[in-house]
């Protein structure tokens, strides 16, 4: 009797680098420092990516992302270091970031707000911008404050990979945040020796911020430095990743993996829209203080009291 060979799935195949770029120093708000990858020359956007800075900046008397306007996306900060972040907007929301602490501020409509350093080291942190659907541009502003103790982590079975899920899912742990548009937000540490495989879909915009130590990525193994965008192809299903057994230090890097909306942006500095005329309403409506902004032009943010 003739028997049938049972099918073999395939192997998934490995991902390939698309580009890799080191992220670009520039000045922003007054007197702090920024490295800037998504949202420069480089990479306008990856939809729905539209900015990553990290920064790093000493605190001081007049240093801060002073009042500033934002209307049609999402922001998220991420504390790394330093006694951290004040911020407050024009709606009353207040509070304090500090290291490890994750909040997602939905700007939709309109949202008035400033973020200062402060305390007597370098404060350092993540901030993404997320693009909102064009149906969720203008819903009102909102708040997701995740404090560290609360930001779920997951860990490899022999302990050699440790990732704080920030959004998403990874290894079965779930992130504590709801968001418009499917994103995963990891934050990664591989110790030297280890090597680590990601699945991802591959019909995701997908990239990798390095922070700290030195990590391979890929089919071709691209070397990732600190500070660098590494920016993968739509043709493999996993991301592998190792650390050399010589690595004077583990690897750091955040993944972010995002389901694209194929929608047109249209940005203005602090405003992204659809159009171009949506653009223009909504800096009548900043001007006006209206349709969102009410009380903007009357509010003074507390914490910038003594530090301006």
């Amino acid at each position: 009797m003739a028997t049938s060979t049972p099918a073999v799935s395939p192997e998934p195949k490995a991902v390939t680098v698309r580009t890799s770029v080191p992220s670009r120093k520039q000045s922003e708000g007054v007197g702090c420092t920024v490295f800037r990858s998504i949202g420069s020359a480089a990479f306008r956007n990856l939809d729905p990516f539209l900015m990553l800075d990290f920064f790093d900046s000493k605190p001081a008397p007049g240093v801060g992302f002073f009042s500033h306007p934002h209307r049609g996306f999402v922001t998220c900060s991420y504390m790394l270091g330093g006694e951290g972040m004040l911020h407050e907007d024009h709606t009353g929301t207040k509070g304090h970031l500090r290291p490890g602490d994750l909040q997602w501020m939905t700007a939709g409509r309109g949202v008035l707000h400033s973020e200062i350093p402060i305390g007597d080291t370098n404060v350092r942190g993540l901030q993404l911008w997320v693009n909102l659907p064009a149906s969720k541009k203008m819903i009102p502003p909102d708040y997701q404050e995740i404090s560290a103790s609360r930001v779920p982590t997951a860990t490899s079975p022999d302990g050699q990979v440790v990732v704080r899920v920030l959004s998403g899912e990874c290894m079965g742990v779930a992130a504590a945040v709801q968001t418009f548009s499917p994103i995963t937000y990891l934050d990664v540490t591989i110790q030297p020796g280890a090597s680590w495989t990601l699945p991802i879909d591959p019909s995701y915009t997908n990239f990798v911020f390095t922070l700290d130590g030195t990590a391979r990525f890929g089919r071709d193994r691209v070397t990732g430095i600190a500070k660098a965008s590494i920016v993968f192809n739509t043709d493999g299903t996993v991301l592998p990743v190792s650390v050399d057994a010589d690595a004077a230090e583990p690897a750091r890097f955040v993944f972010l993996s995002g389901k694209p909306l194929h929608e047109p942006i249209v940005q203005h500095g602090p405003f992204v829209m659809n159009t171009q005329r949506e653009i223009y309403e909504a800096i009548q409506d900043f001007q006006s203080a209206s349709n969102g902004f009410e009380n903007s032009h009357d509010w003074t943010a507390s914490i910038e009291a003594g530090r301006r």
